[in-house]
């Protein structure tokens, strides 16, 4: 799935008209930490073209994904940010 991104949450996008959620990766959205990672992924994104690729879906049918900006993975980037915790990222 390749697209503009539009940013839900720490752990939540919209890409090419896909809603996904960041594969292998948690940031609780309702705290501080997971308010920081969304305004980074927001910035981040912004204009950019983001290409993503579809690992699973949950049980409700929604995709999870390993997302990208060029070669830079958005997945493992929050994570060494301090944004995310690893769940089952690679």
């Amino acid at each position: 799935v390749t697209g503009a991104a539009k940013v839900h949450n720490a752990n939540e996008l919209e890409v090419g008209g896909t809603y996904m959620f960041l594969y292998g990766i948690y940031a609780n959205p309702n705290n501080a930490n997971g308010v920081k990672a969304a305004v980074f992924l927001r910035s981040l994104l912004k204009g950019a073209e983001v290409s993503c690729r579809i690992l699973a879906y949950t049980q409700d049918n929604v995709a999870t994904g390993e997302c990208f900006v060029g070669d830079v993975n958005i997945n493992q980037l929050l994570v060494q940010n301090g944004f995310s915790q690893k769940v089952t990222l690679q």
